[in-house]
C-alpha cells in the first residue's frame, strides 16, 4: 500500500516529467525562452506544493495519544483532528492534525505538529509575510497585495497585509531604543 508521503512524492515525479515534456514541445515548437519561463513558473510552483505536502506528511499527524502533559497540566487529545490553513508561497495547504485542549469548542493548547514544523499562529507563511511587507514598505497595501498576486499567483487580501504590518509593528520599539552606531561603524553613504 501507498502512504500519503510516498504519493505526493510520485505527484511531484509526474509533474517533473510534464515539466521536461514542457521543454521538449517548446524546444521543437521554437518557443522563445520568455514564452518557457512563463510556462515554466506555474508548473514549477505546482512541484515545490507537492514537495512541501510531502515534508508535512512525513512528519505525521501529531497524535501523541490520548492525553499529554505539559507544564504541569493535563491536555485532552480532542475528538478529532483539526485542519490548519497554511498559505505559502507556493500555494495553499490545508493541514489536518491532532490537538490538545480542555474540550471541543475551546481553544486548542497544544498541537505538536504545529510545533514540530514551527507552523505560525496564522495562516502566513513567514516567507510569504517576510516577502508581501517587503512590498507594502515601498507601494500601497493594495498595490503590494495585486503585485503579490501577479508575480506568485497567490492571492492575500488587502486587510491581511494590514493585519501582518499591523502584528509587524509590535517590534519597532524594540528597535527604535537601540543605540545608533558611531558614524565611523556605519556603512558607507550614498551621494
Amino acid at each position: 500500500m501507498i502512504t500519503a508521503k510516498e504519493l505526493d512524492l510520485v505527484q511531484a515525479q509526474e509533474q517533473f516529467q510534464q515539466m521536461c515534456e514542457f521543454l521538449k514541445q517548446a524546444l521543437a515548437e521554437g518557443q522563445r525562452i520568455d514564452q518557457v519561463e512563463r510556462g515554466m513558473f506555474p508548473r514549477a510552483m505546482s512541484l515545490c506544493l507537492d514537495l512541501l505536502r510531502s515534508f508535512v506528511v512525513a512528519h505525521g499527524d501529531g497524535d501523541e495519544g490520548e492525553s499529554i502533559t505539559r507544564e504541569g497540566e493535563t491536555r485532552q487529545r480532542l475528538r478529532k483532528p483539526h485542519e490548519k490553513r497554511y498559505l505559502s508561497i507556493f500555494g495553499e495547504l490545508l493541514i489536518s492534525r491532532w490537538v490538545y485542549g480542555t474540550r471541543e469548542g475551546q481553544a486548542i493548547e497544544w498541537s505538536p505538529l504545529d510545533a514540530a514544523l514551527g507552523l505560525p499562529a496564522g495562516e502566513n507563511s513567514y516567507v510569504l509575510e517576510d516577502w508581501l511587507q517587503r512590498l507594502c514598505i515601498h507601494d500601497a497595501f493594495g498595490e503590494s497585495v495585486e503585485s503579490f498576486r501577479a508575480w506568485l499567483g497567490t492571492t492575500v487580501s488587502v486587510r491581511t497585509a494590514e493585519h501582518m504590518n499591523r502584528d509587524m509593528s509590535q517590534y519597532v520599539e524594540g528597535f527604535r531604543g537601540e543605540a545608533i552606531p558611531p558614524t565611523e561603524e556605519e556603512g558607507a553613504r550614498s551621494p
